[in-house]
């Protein structure tokens, strides 16, 4: 999230000096600074202060931004601000943070949650768990339309990846081993409770089927994670390649994934779809990189009007008139999924999803800037790689108390007994996460510093969705990261959040 500096031009030397608090933080996850800042500092030194006669040299035009978006105050002795600007109001975001992608990795992380505890229809036979989705049932795949939030995922994945080589570009392999670094710890504990509970449920009166069952649907979550780390692999050949080519280079992603779903149904080669999977995904990876540059945020609103429902109509096309099924999620028995592999489907609800985003822009910032919301993003944050491993292992946990402890049978989906439980549903699943984030948090958030080193900043994980930057699968991870250095411009009457530039230095 960002925020502002407010104060008057005399204590701006001062203010230049004083770091963030946190400092700064090399984690994947960790969303981007606003799209204007993209790098401009990145390697530059500090100028000395100039005497008196030295004439200062003039600025880098930065581009305006919206600056009604965020709320804010005018400078202590100021004039009030011009007409039609609203005075910034005094925000508790962290500086350096983009209020509308820290949104959006909370907002995944929540969808990811919610939509896996909606669709499980599960019954036990005497000999074998019997699992549904509750999706399949009448209009239940308009759901999909608006709660896949893996490509918005991938797209704030790509603006925190396009900050980390903007700030200090490194070779593949150590760009890569930092963020394993940064993996492993909640992975590790997550697979190692997961082989001792195949072990240990049938010893304690679990059916052997069943156990088995649970321990091989929880780890699916990890998939997410080989692409995430795929996409960082090319992470720097991308960025260069972004640099060169800017949106030429998310043209021909995307029209080489169509290329490969034309290939894969008209030559009946199925393993082609295996190549989607790198290149559906890294177009909103690509467009993550946009935003954080800069030019996806200077898009007129009737353009991502259009954007938007040129979208919805092209999905509705491929639906209606192509191989593809309604669901953006795989369905039990379906002969085709959109999402294993994915196909063009998934590009056009990128389109859809991200032009929305972009074009309510503004409401969502202010919306994010309140307290409350504020507040719950940044817990979100801090513990979505948490969140979205273990939210799969409280629901089982309630499954199997429901079936094996208190033998009771699930209700059928969306009928009157299943609408009038989903509230004691929710909330026991709820209760068992709360539980389980209480007791694994300590494997995604970093150790405190020993004595004599520099502190570091809460981790932000990477998925949903957000370590994976998520849904599930990010995603995942919003604010609740350190805020970089800040460095200020002239300081105006009215400081807008989004003309501030960062200083990158260590």
């Amino acid at each position: 999230m960002t925020d502002s500096r407010l104060h008057s031009p005399g204590t701006l030397k001062d203010h230049r000096a004083r770091p963030a608090v946190g400092g700064t933080t090399s984690d994947p996850a960790e969303p981007p600074p606003l799209p204007e800042d993209r790098g401009r500092t990145a390697g530059r030194r500090r100028e000395p202060p100039m005497s008196a006669p030295t004439r200062a040299r003039p600025r880098p035009h930065l581009p305006a931004r919206d600056v009604r978006a965020d709320a804010g105050a005018t400078a202590p002795g100021a004039a009030p601000p011009a007409a039609g600007i609203t005075a910034l109001r005094p925000s508790t975001a962290r500086p350096g943070r983009d209020r509308l992608v820290d949104l959006l990795r909370a907002w995944g992380t929540i969808c990811v949650i919610v939509m896996h505890w909606v669709i499980p229809e599960v019954a036990w036979n005497g000999h074998q768990l019997e699992i549904g989705n509750a999706l399949v049932h009448g209009w239940g795949w308009l759901a999909t339309w608006a709660f896949q939030v893996i490509p918005l995922m991938f797209f704030a994945s790509g603006c925190a990846t396009h900050l980390q080589l903007s700030r200090r570009p490194r070779p593949t392999l150590s760009f890569v081993r930092a963020r394993i670094r940064r993996l492993l710890p909640p992975v590790a504990v997550f697979a190692a409770f997961w082989i001792a509970a195949a072990v240990v449920l049938p010893l304690i009166g679990v059916p052997t089927s069943a156990a088995h069952s649970a321990a091989t649907l929880a780890p699916q979550l990890l998939w997410y994670l080989g692409v995430y780390l795929i996409l960082l692999l090319l992470s720097p050949l991308l960025f260069r390649a972004f640099a060169r080519f800017g949106h030429r280079l998310t043209l021909a992603v995307a029209a080489g994934a169509a290329l490969v779903d034309l290939a894969r149904f008209t030559l009946d080669l199925p393993v082609l779809g295996l190549i989607n999977i790198v290149l559906v995904w890294a177009v909103p990876y690509l467009l993550g990189y946009a935003y954080a540059a800069g030019p996806l945020t200077t898009i007129p609103r009737g353009t991502l009007l259009v954007g938007a429902l040129g979208s919805l109509a092209l999905l509705a096309l491929l639906v209606a008139v192509g191989p593809y099924p309604a669901s953006m999620v795989g369905m039990p028995g379906a002969p085709l999924s959109n999402m294993n592999p994915p196909t063009v489907c998934l590009l056009a609800l990128t389109g859809l999803h991200l032009s929305l985003a972009l074009l309510w822009r503004r409401r969502l910032e202010r919306l994010a800037a309140r307290p409350t919301v504020a507040a719950l993003v940044g817990w979100i944050g801090r513990h979505s790689m948490t969140l979205y491993l273990w939210h799969l292992t409280a629901m089982f946990f309630v499954i199997g108390a429901a079936l094996f402890a208190l033998d009771l049978h699930l209700p059928d989906s969306w009928s009157t007994q299943w609408w009038l439980t989903r509230a004691l549903w929710f909330g026991a699943a709820g209760l068992v996460l709360a539980v389980l984030v209480l007791a694994f948090r300590r494997a995604e958030l970093r150790r405190p510093p020993r004595p004599g080193t520099r502190p570091s900043p809460v981790p932000l994980s990477p998925v949903l969705p957000a370590p994976v930057d998520l849904i599930g699968p990010e995603l995942p991870s919003a604010g609740g990261g350190a805020g970089l250095r800040a460095r200020t411009n002239a300081a105006p009457a009215v400081q807008p959040v989004h003309s501030a530039r960062w200083d990158q230095r260590r």
